[in-house]
């Protein structure tokens, strides 16, 4: 049986339990376990989601968990948002089937923002285990966005640059202005999310956070986390080329195979250019 469908059958599972859970509370009987059987089963399908790559199921069962997570001891408001939450649940094995649709959402769902809910970012977060630096000040820094480490004094700054401890991360996340100019002036290459008012400031590799859907920024840093480990798997392999290349030419000159030592010579000096144009690092 292939990943995806087990995947979709465990889904399945999860929806099922949740939806006799679910008329197990409308009866009210033994709310307390139904209600943890319900989160368990929206909170696992939305994790199961966001591993198989299926954004609009993971983003319903966060918006289905995040209403339903403030009914928790209140037994007759939860019996009274049932028919919704099943209603939700149909909705999400459509979803499960790759058909489209729309739904209702709760009123207070329907306000997020990717200024005040990072709940994708979260999500993606927990699930890619990204090595996520946090720079400086900002909202990042509460703790309760992300969990990643903190720079956040000048020194601690300057140690991250000149100590090349960036080259351990796969992000950086800030809203302090004086760590973009950093960033800017010392060529970290590294994809950086900011928050910031200004609609205009732009960096290389840079994203303001305050003008993106946390849809957006997940997408982003997945994309620039696999190019940014991809650049360093290409140096590495290029430093084991080199560091070969040494005893291959001193034998291609003993053996009088000069054409193939500039074939070769040749073919290296692209891939440095390469790596120069991938990094934006001058040598």
């Amino acid at each position: 049986m292939e990943i995806e469908d087990e995947f979709v059958q465990e889904a399945l599972d999860f929806l099922i339990d949740a939806e006799e859970a679910l008329l197990e509370i409308e009866k009210e009987s033994d709310v307390e376990n139904n209600y943890k059987v319900v989160f368990r089963s929206f909170h696992s399908l939305k994790g199961g989601a966001g591993m198989m790559g299926m954004d609009d199921l993971q983003r319903h069962m966060h918006l289905l968990e995040d209403f339903y997570s403030t009914l928790q001891g209140k037994g007759k408001d939860l019996s009274a948002h049932s028919d919704y939450f099943l209603r939700g649940i149909d909705f999400a094995k459509l979803l499960l089937n790759g058909e489209n649709g729309q739904f209702a959402y709760h009123q207070e769902e329907s306000t997020l923002s990717a200024d005040k809910s990072l709940f994708l970012l979260q999500d993606f977060l927990k699930t890619a285990r990204l090595k996520i630096a946090l720079l400086g000040e900002g909202k990042f820094n509460d703790g309760k966005v992300i969990s990643a480490i903190e720079f956040s004094t000048e020194n601690d700054i300057k140690k991250f640059y000149e100590q090349k401890l960036w080259q351990n991360y796969d992000a950086i996340f800030t809203g302090d202005k004086n760590v973009l100019e950093y960033i800017r002036s010392h060529h970290i290459q590294l994809p950086f999310f900011y928050e910031s008012d200004e609609a205009n400031i732009h960096f290389q590799n840079g994203y303001n956070i305050t003008q993106l859907s946390a849809e957006l920024i997940v997408n982003l840093l997945s994309i620039s986390s696999k190019f940014m480990r991809s650049i360093k798997d290409f140096e590495k392999s290029l430093q084991i080329i080199m560091y070969q290349f040494v005893d291959l030419e001193d034998f291609l000159i003993q053996e009088k195979r000069e054409s193939v030592l500039q074939t070769l010579k040749g073919e290296i000096f692209k891939l440095l250019q390469e790596k120069q144009s991938l990094t934006g690092i001058s040598k």
